[in-house]
């Protein structure tokens, strides 16, 4: 089962670190169905995008913090050496009440930290997609000499406006991705749409490209792309709510 707790940032960096491994909590509710081998996410009170997931290793109960604190080691809940000797079980009357101490109990978490999550940089984006792309051609080599060649084309009208345009790549094996086709809705209903695909598809077939796939809505362009020889080979339903994510493909 996984929980989810929320610390201020000095203490999460704390558990992080492995300098903290006890955290103190009421015994409430919430509390009570935490049981050996659960996973804690923490979340960062002041980072929401900042998270530490970890595993319980240990359940420590008590009926108040004063039980608490004579029987674990306070070195292992937050304190530090520098303010170890000023602990006391009323620091925790900070947070929680008297009278819900009384009425829970208290309890000791001991963890073990598994992984930070946080967000990611372009650059660490572009680490971890590399690193797929290292280990997917070490299960199938690349075909093609550069892994992802971009094939994106643009439309122009006479003063040099952008009126339709199509992103599409050919990655690693001669398969080429088809992520967008746009036409502006002024020049809709002209062919430019068709003349676009087409053109994508011949670059990529004179490139040695032998099959393209791609993804529409259904209240896009799934008609367009079956006049044109695709083959649906997938449907995701509810995707958006009440509607369908059509996965089209077609070999050239």
């Amino acid at each position: 089962m996984t929980h989810y707790m929320k610390l201020c940032p000095e203490p999460f960096e704390m558990v992080y670190s492995g300098e903290k491994t006890i955290e103190l909590r009421l015994n409430d509710d919430k509390r009570k169905v935490i049981s050996i081998g659960d996973t804690i996410i923490f979340t960062n009170t002041e980072n929401e995008n900042k998270q530490i997931a970890a595993t319980v290793l240990k359940l420590h109960r008590f009926g108040s913090f004063k039980e608490l604190y004579n029987s674990l080691p306070l070195l292992k809940c937050g304190y530090t050496c520098e303010n170890l000797s000023m602990a006391k079980p009323e620091d925790m009357y900070s947070y929680y009440t008297k009278e819900l101490e009384e009425r829970h109990g208290v309890l000791g978490i001991e963890l073990e930290v598994d992984f930070l999550i946080d967000d990611c940089t372009d650059r660490e984006g572009n680490y971890i997609c590399d690193s797929l792309v290292k280990y997917n051609l070490s299960q199938v080599p690349a075909t093609q000499e550069k892994h992802f060649e971009n094939i994106s084309k643009k439309i122009l009208s006479n003063n040099g406006d952008i009126i339709a345009g199509c992103i599409a790549k050919m990655y690693c094996w001669h398969v080429l991705y088809i992520d967008i086709l746009w036409v502006d809705r002024n020049y809709r209903r002209h062919g430019l749409g068709s003349k676009l695909l087409n053109y994508i598809e011949k670059i990529a077939k004179e490139k040695g490209c032998y099959l393209v796939h791609l993804d529409t809505f259904d209240f896009q362009a799934k008609n367009f792309y079956i006049k044109h020889g695709y083959e649906i080979f997938g449907v995701l339903n509810d995707c958006p709510r009440d509607h369908c994510r059509y996965y089209l493909q077609k070999r050239l």
